[in-house]
């Protein structure tokens, strides 16, 4: 999946981040920027991302976050329907 804002995407891109994958989760790609003021922070707890939250709702420890949601996810078909049938 693909934000309609998103820059062009490379197919080598899209192949790793499938690859990168894991087995019934969702892959996300994050870029780690200098500035990331306006974008969704990555927020981890032990390496897993636990949570995107969006500029305005961020508390300044999360603003301090320089990883973000580039807005690139790949998931399973079967998965996204059931995850979203609920």
């Amino acid at each position: 999946m693909l934000y309609g804002d998103v820059p062009l995407i490379t197919s080598e891109t899209l192949e790793a981040l499938l690859d990168a994958q894991p087995e019934g989760g969702v892959g996300l790609l994050t870029v780690v920027l200098d500035n990331p003021t306006g974008y969704g922070r990555i927020v981890r707890e032990n390496g897993s991302v636990v949570a995107i939250v969006e500029q305005k709702d961020a508390s300044e420890e999360q603003k301090a976050i320089q990883e973000i949601n580039t807005g690139v996810l790949v998931a399973d078909g079967k998965d996204l329907k059931r995850w979203l049938s609920t």
